[in-house]
């Protein structure tokens, strides 16, 4: 419009604009994915690690049982998103596109993504609530892990009850955030690419400080929603309020997709 800088660079920057409005929202669902290496693990690790054996509890002398980490349950979500990753773009993405009915888009799979997280989070949630009853919860069937060189009281409910938030979270990783890479690589210009593959990173890692904010917002209000002492927990309140935050995500998603205009660059003139 007669101004100073190229037609092109005014086009490259509004379309930097764009995406990063949509790039903003997924900082919201990376605080759920944030979870899976937090406080899934400390939930893990207030649950029982040992393998169900065959054999009935009173010949179990405890010499031979098989202990899991709850670091090695985290291990789950990265298989998931290993077996998602060619199962998606090799069956589910090409069935959907060639029968025609409905075409799955980039930001329709983040968006199922997100829906995804919510999922995996209100597992979570369940879970934290079955591990804190009090027919988990008892002196008698407690189990009593060692973490760092100090016993810790824990639950009886086994922590094969957390495979289900964990293969969500994989399930919604491979959705959001492998979406989100695509995206941010075919929209961008062509001399900006890499800052704005570097603006998805940069999504999740600013995820922490928004998770670390709740945290310190639950625990100002109450020192026993986490796991303080010898006492359960109410963690599932801080998974609840995890959910309230993605569905503001979502929303905010839903409403810059929904205005997301890609411009293209003019021809040269020769």
């Amino acid at each position: 419009h007669g101004g100073s800088y190229l037609p092109n660079d005014v086009v490259d920057v509004r379309n930097f604009y764009n995406l990063l409005l949509v790039l903003i929202p997924t900082l919201f669902y990376n605080v759920i994915m944030s979870q899976t290496l937090t406080s899934f693990t400390m939930q893990g690790n207030r649950m029982s690690p040992v393998v169900p054996q065959d054999s009935p509890p009173q010949q179990d002398t405890g010499n031979d049982r098989v202990f899991v980490p709850s670091s090695a349950v985290a291990a789950v979500s990265c298989l998931s998103i290993i077996i998602c990753i060619p199962v998606f773009y090799k069956c589910v993405y090409p069935r959907l596109e060639r029968s025609g009915t409905w075409r799955i888009t980039l930001f329709r799979r983040m968006g199922i993504g997100m829906c995804v997280a919510i999922l995996s989070v209100l597992c979570a949630a369940l879970v934290e609530k079955e591990r804190r009853s009090p027919e988990r919860w008892n002196s008698t069937t407690h189990f009593d892990p060692v973490l760092f060189d100090s016993n810790h009281t824990a639950s009886s409910l086994s922590i094969f009850w957390q495979l289900p938030q964990y293969i969500l979270s994989g399930v919604a990783e491979t959705l959001v955030f492998i979406s989100a890479l695509e995206f941010a690589y075919a929209k961008s210009p062509a001399n900006m690419k890499g800052l704005c593959i570097g603006l998805v990173y940069t999504m999740s890692g600013l995820s922490g400080l928004l998770s670390a904010g709740v945290m310190a917002l639950l625990v100002s209000y109450s020192s026993t929603y986490f796991y303080g002492g010898d006492g359960p927990g109410e963690v599932h309140f801080f998974y609840f309020s995890l959910m309230g935050v993605i569905f503001v995500g979502i929303v905010m998603f839903a409403f810059t997709t929904w205005r997301y205009k890609f411009v293209m660059r003019t021809s040269a003139v020769t």
